[in-house]
């Protein structure tokens, strides 16, 4: 059976830098050939995934909101093993986040991280989270997720997560289980429950 790698990204271009720096729609892996597909935006090909690498840039309530939509458009009926690639091109050394008081977006240096910092437009302090942290904390992602800050320049980092993603594939178990607990389902309700009151 071919395994399929969807790369998702939810901001135009930012995936396919990374998929060309493997060598294009097949990477070779220890596991054998794997198929990799790139998606964007709102939209997804997820049928016949075997593992799903999300591509996220920035990690401000905008986004987060659009990477939580996405998760939740993920089949419910397969544990997907599934992968955070946090994009940070070479030399980049700031990102994007929200204000956690007012949601103002912000630039954050990554020498400030750790520090406490005032939001200039609510003017309310805070302490300056990492990149990953803060992505892993508002996702809600346990620690089994892989949560890897990548280059497009550097095809090693992508690689190695995508090679743990197919070895989940293949055992069938998915480090994903946790964060399903974390997500909000429909209880289903056994009919003859109802019929015992009548």
């Amino acid at each position: 059976m071919e395994q399929r790698v969807i790369i998702w990204s939810l901001n135009e271009g930012v995936g396919i830098p990374l998929m060309e720096g493997l060598g294009g729609a097949t990477m070779q892996s220890q596991h054998g050939d794997v198929a990799l597909h790139h998606i964007n935006g709102e939209h997804a090909e997820l049928e016949e995934a075997s593992a799903i690498a999300m591509v996220v840039e920035y990690v401000d309530a905008q986004t987060l909101g659009s990477v939580r939509g996405a998760m939740g458009r993920l089949p419910r009926d397969r544990n997907l093993p599934m992968a955070f690639l946090v994009n940070r091109p070479e030399g980049k050394q700031d990102f994007k986040m929200s204000c956690p008081s007012c949601g103002q977006k912000l630039w954050i240096r990554d020498s400030d991280v750790g520090k406490r910092g005032r939001c200039p437009n609510c003017k309310k302090a805070f302490d300056i989270p990492a990149q990953i942290a803060l992505l892993r904390e508002q996702l809600l992602l346990p620690e089994s997720v892989q949560v890897r800050s990548v280059s497009p320049g550097d095809s090693k980092p992508v690689r190695d997560v995508l090679e743990s993603l197919m070895a989940q594939a293949i055992r069938g178990t998915a480090a994903s289980s946790e964060a399903l607990k974390n997500q909000t389902s429909v209880i289903e309700l056994d009919i003859s429950d109802f019929e015992e009151l009548d």
